[in-house]
């Protein structure tokens, strides 16, 4: 189900016109005529193309000549063209202006004199014959013609010769490629960027030999939440700018990334205008522009917002009929879906404002949900134990997989409820899509698109190893209080069988940045019911570090799109920020 690789191709045509209208829109008119003569590449842009038809259709011909001077156009229509006008300067008797046009005029002068003289010719008796007597329209127009078909049919001629472009479209283009790299980790945000010479700024702590190894290994930040309020759901923004959350009293709020404040660019959090639902907010998702973000709350509403104003542009007060627990953006960000404890997974219209779609299969909580890297599919996560696979157009479920209990459960009958699903796109060294597969047992696994597992990852209470024994120290005065916050856990996400304190409750990968392990997409993280980071190496699935975040019931982790930066959220009313 991977995307298929596809190239894109730039004529070098296309580049000059960019680099001539940077000259025209900046009247550098030498280099423009030098850049022309060049590369015999020609700029025919007009302001507006149906404004240019308009003014030769209705006979602006002043205007149609100062536009037109700086084209460069076909002779045969260029003389037709100024044909016409010296004909309607002729039955306007304005002779004397006509014969300058005629006899100064270069396409007149030169071309029609010389290599159309009969032409040239009838238009000299036009003009002797009306300054004597009164225009004769049908010796001008013969066969029938008229001024007007004669306007029409060159304004059509024309039409083809022309084209209008936004302004600064060299500049435009800059600075959407450099948003591009900015989204993909390629550059540091807030820096100046050398276009020249191709320089920016580097993040030693995320660059170098030592960024490709590295985890979390400290508590950078802390964001506190209210006295009874605490932190359901975070997310970081496509560009790593911002880090979005979601509170259990209903509240959105803006952080910033680097330092855990509260964002002071969106105006409306200063003036407590904070975005807000009516209840507990479970999900939230960035579209991949980071124009908008998507709320889902605990009473099945989803409401998605203008980031930059805080203004809801679209509800479904009905999305579903309980709590939403996962949202994601359509590419283009023109749909949106959503799943939920109502067991469905349902696509949303953005423009029109109702739901488009919906997925039933699941007998419980659906937990989870992503697209393909292709963006044909759907694979969700639920609490009856399996993970389907979906067709977006038709709604079907093509696969459905059921995972094995997981080793040392002690059941053979039940599979383990699932968690969540989140997709590792493909890459030079796994072509095809992987899924991570949260599930509640002491097993994280890494499976393919047809369900295969590739990997099983076992956390420190499940497996003995000297990782384990390193950490066993710290955890032991914790598995009470794990155990007694996992099974208010179990009831909100559909579990019915028991919990242990070595169960997984949450995972993500680390950012994309090529090969290796580290913080380029080689380390799965997962977080267990004794607040524990596990740090995996997705190549040889051997334990690498492991650390403890939060006192109890860790409810979260995200990962920072392309910098060593993990984000974790707790009952305890905290977010914390996590570095190498």
């Amino acid at each position: 189900m991977a995307s298929p690789q596809q190239s894109l191709q730039v004529e070098s045509a296309d580049v000059i016109k960019l680099m001539l209208q940077f000259c025209a829109e900046h009247k550098l008119h030498a280099s423009l005529r030098a850049l022309q003569e060049e590369t015999s590449v020609t700029l025919n842009v007009v302001d507006s193309v149906e404004r240019f038809v308009a003014d030769v259709q209705q006979g602006r011909w002043e205007s149609v000549l100062a536009v037109s001077s700086s084209l460069t156009l076909p002779t045969a229509k260029l003389l037709d063209l100024y044909e016409q006008i010296v004909l309607e300067l002729a039955e306007q008797r304005e002779i004397d202006t006509a014969r300058a046009l005629l006899r100064q005029a270069p396409p007149l002068a030169n071309t029609m004199k010389k290599e159309h003289p009969e032409r040239y010719l009838f238009l000299e008796h036009i003009l002797t014959r009306t300054a004597s007597h009164a225009f004769d329209a049908a010796a001008a127009y013969p066969d029938g013609g008229s001024k007007e078909k004669r306007r029409n049919a060159i304004a059509l001629a024309l039409q083809d010769e022309v084209q209008s472009v936004p302004p600064s479209r060299l500049l435009t283009l800059l600075t959407q490629s450099l948003k591009y790299q900015q989204l993909q980790g390629l550059l540091p945000r807030g820096s100046r960027y050398d276009l020249f010479r191709g320089g920016a700024p580097v993040d030693a702590s995320s660059s170098g030999a030592g960024a490709a190894a590295a985890f979390p290994t400290r508590n950078s930040k802390v964001i506190k939440f209210g006295a009874k309020s605490y932190p359901e759901c975070a997310r970081f923004s496509p560009d790593g700018q911002w880090l979005a959350s979601g509170s259990c009293d209903g509240y959105v709020e803006i952080w910033e990334a680097d330092t855990g404040k509260l964002s002071s660019e969106h105006a409306y959090q200063t003036r407590d205008e904070l975005m807000s639902h009516d209840s507990a907010v479970l999900c939230l998702t960035f579209n991949l522009g980071m124009e908008l973000l998507a709320t889902g709350a605990a009473r099945g509403d989803v409401k998605v917002w203008r980031l930059a104003t805080g203004s809801c542009v679209r509800k479904f007060p009905t999305a579903h009929a309980a709590g939403v627990s996962s949202l994601e953006f359509v590419r283009d960000g023109t749909q949106l879906l959503s799943c939920s404890q109502d067991t469905t997974l349902k696509l949303h219209g953005l423009k029109s404002g109702r739901t488009l779609k919906e997925f039933r299969g699941h007998a419980s909580f659906v937990n989870g949900a992503t697209f393909t890297s292709d963006q044909t599919h759907i694979v969700s996560a639920s609490a009856d134990g399996t993970m389907r696979v979906w067709d977006v157009k038709t709604c079907d479920c093509i696969k459905t997989i059921r995972m094995a209990p997981a080793p040392g459960s002690g059941s053979i009958a039940t599979p383990p409820p699932l968690l969540a699903v989140h997709l590792i796109p493909p890459d030079a060294a796994h072509p095809h899509d992987r899924f991570v597969l949260v599930e509640r047992s002491g097993t994280l696994r890494v499976l393919s698109s047809e369900g295969a597992v590739l990997h099983s990852f076992l956390s420190t209470s499940s497996a003995s190893s000297s990782s384990g024994a390193a950490v066993a120290g710290a955890l032991a005065s914790e598995k009470d209080k794990a155990a007694a916050a996992a099974s208010a856990r179990a009831q909100r996400l559909g579990l019915t069988s028991g919990v242990h304190p070595g169960d997984f409750v949450a995972a993500c990968v680390s950012a994309r940045r090529g090969g290796g392990t580290g913080a380029n997409g080689g380390l799965l993280y997962g977080v267990t019911e004794e607040c524990v980071l596990h740090c995996f190496d997705l190549a040889s699935g051997k334990l690498v570090h492991a650390i403890k975040l939060h006192r109890a019931d860790v409810l979260g982790v995200t990962h920072h799109p392309h910098n060593n930066l993990l984000a974790s959220w707790a009952q305890e009313g905290t977010i914390k920020l996590w570095k190498p």
